[in-house]
């Protein structure tokens, strides 16, 4: 994470003459998720035809991993009485992951740039229980877990465009591919 911070205080001066972008990307393949993901980009970009190139962003992505063999109709409160049975433990809402990516241009005027990418992202598991005199299921108990994710990329943004397209890979997410847009 320290290398991270270098790298985007050593990208701040570049920024100076960057303009704001937007992104979207759609992915889910080959990460330890395995599941679909959205991701929402913001950030800067440096597009200077006679220098090299540099890019900073924050990412924020929702993955569509919550679990589908849950049972249905959960009560979303702890169980009133001690005679249950344990059903399982149940991701019921999508996970959160808040990241940044930093990229830069290593062969000049080229338009590719390589990236890295990392953050963390974020889950809440719930333990369903069914209670034993009613048959009705019961939320009982919540954790939250945080994982961390790092990956590459590449993005391709060219000259006289305000527009690029990018293509990235992390650990939690897996492969993404992407649309950047200046704002």
């Amino acid at each position: 994470m320290r290398n991270l911070i270098i790298l985007a205080l050593l990208l701040l001066p570049v920024s100076a003459q960057a303009g704001t972008f937007l992104g979207l990307g759609l992915g889910g393949v080959g990460g330890t998720a395995e599941a679909f993901h959205l991701t929402s980009t913001f950030g800067l970009a440096s597009r200077n035809p006679r220098s090299i190139d540099g890019l900073l962003a924050g990412e924020v992505s929702l993955i569509f991993n919550n679990d589908s063999n849950r049972p249905d109709d959960i009560n979303d409160y702890e169980i009133p009485h001690w005679d249950f049975d344990t059903v399982g433990t149940f991701q019921l809402a999508p996970e959160l992951s808040i990241g940044m990516k930093i990229g830069i241009e290593p062969v000049p005027t080229s338009g590719l740039l390589i990236t890295i990418c990392g953050g963390t992202s974020i889950t809440q598991r719930t333990e369903v229980v069914q209670s034993r005199a009613t048959g009705w299921f019961y939320e009982n108990g919540t954790t939250e877990t945080s994982q961390t994710y790092y990956g590459v990329g590449l993005v391709y943004q060219p000259d006289n465009t305000n527009w690029a397209l990018f293509a990235q890979f992390d650990r939690r997410r897996g492969g993404e591919i992407g649309y950047h847009m200046e704002l």
